[in-house]
């Protein structure tokens, strides 16, 4: 799976600047409703408040005429729309006043339904330009007063609201992105020496020290970090010096040792080793120098399960010969080791060792037969 660099101080500042949009959006939509609330309360308080004045100057008004001409007389003054109902939610007054028709009220039969219930209904509406009040009336013309208002309202407020509210979230974005970037940024750098010491310790360097001045998290990460690379370089340096002692040994033999990876690449060789294969070289395929003995086949059984040492003795030519020892992987390995000999010199003393020991024996059966012989002619 491909993996796109993005570097940390990029998505946490990101991460950052959504942490802040959110919390600045939530306060933002909480200030904004509570702003909206208290200016419908207020509307609505001014409202009830017009209309229970409404209500005892309409009261006061019908002794002195008929109910039409009350209700005009406290709309025109009160600059609201009455309208007046019986028990039965039937209209007593005219359907329009203060030019304003009954059926344009906006929820008209559930607040006088509420006000017979004896019950007082207040709602505003289009951001508080409209609000109707619906009081009981425990009189004997009427049961309900029904009022009308038109306000100022709060709608150009709450505008004038919301654009510094959304100006204030802009910059919260703005500066949390930037206190996100920031921190990201020194975050990175701290991570980056680390991660360059890193680098250095794969490529074998364990020179580059890392240092910390803070005791936080990453700080305690960067000398848990340093003391690792300190470790591992003194590790190292005891494989390098146990490794140089080996190749060391292993140059001063004159047997040939190599070693071998499962695809019978040649991983490590001595001086004598490269002395007896020809073309032999670290780091390439195992040669077959031998045109009468398979050496590659040879060493491939070395990573066969459960193999043994193995064992071969090798004659290319009448002046040279060879044993080769085998010794396998083994399981969870993956380097089997080669052991060649030159016999050569032991096999030309052992043949010299053969004809002399003929010609001995030759020779000294020659005067063995004549005594024999003179022997027999003696007892005749």
């Amino acid at each position: 799976m491909r993996s796109w660099p993005l570097s940390m101080r990029w998505w946490l500042g990101f991460a950052f600047a959504l942490v802040a949009a959110g919390t600045a959006v939530a306060v933002a939509q909480g200030m904004a409703n509570r702003s909206e609330k208290a200016f419908r309360e207020d509307a609505e308080r001014r409202a009830v408040e017009q209309s229970v004045a409404a209500a005892t100057a309409v009261r006061r008004a019908l002794p002195r005429g008929n109910v039409d001409d009350a209700i005009e007389a406290v709309s025109t003054r009160r600059r609201l729309a009455l309208f007046l109902f019986d028990s039965e939610g039937n209209p007593v007054s005219a359907d329009r006043t203060a030019q304003t028709e009954l059926d344009a009220v906006p929820g008209a039969k559930v607040a006088v339904d509420a006000a017979i219930d004896g019950r007082r209904y207040v709602r505003s509406y289009e951001q508080g330009r409209v609000t109707v009040v619906a009081l009981p009336m425990p009189w004997d013309q009427a049961s309900a007063l029904l009022t009308y208002s038109l306000q100022p309202g709060y709608g150009t407020t709450m505008t004038m609201i919301r654009d510094q509210i959304a100006s204030a979230v802009g910059w919260a974005i703005l500066l949390g992105g930037l206190a996100g970037l920031l921190i990201a940024t020194l975050i990175a750098r701290r991570l980056r020496r680390i991660a360059k010491a890193a680098r250095a310790i794969e490529g074998g360097d364990f020179s580059l020290r890392i240092d910390s001045r803070l005791a936080d998290e990453i700080g305690m990460l960067a000398e848990s970090f340093d003391r690792m690379r300190v470790r591992l370089q003194g590790s190292f340096e005891g494989i390098q010096t146990e490794r140089l002692r080996l190749r060391r040994t292993l140059e001063r033999l004159d047997q040939g040792v190599l070693t071998i990876d499962p695809d019978l690449r040649v991983e490590a060789a001595n001086q004598a080793a490269l002395r007896l294969l020809e073309g032999l070289a670290e780091g390439e395929a195992l040669p077959d120098p031998w045109p009468d003995f398979p050496l590659r086949g040879f060493c491939a059984d070395l990573f066969g399960a459960e193999t043994d040492v193995c064992r071969a003795r090798v004659a290319p030519d009448p002046d040279r010969s060879y044993t080769l020892y085998g010794i396998p992987a083994g399981e969870g390995f993956r380097t089997a080791l080669l052991v060649v000999t030159d016999v050569s010199s032991l096999e030309l003393l052992e043949r010299a060792e053969r004809e002399f020991v003929a010609n001995a024996a030759h020779e000294l059966r020659t005067p063995v037969a004549a005594i024999s012989g003179a022997v027999e002619v003696l007892k005749q």
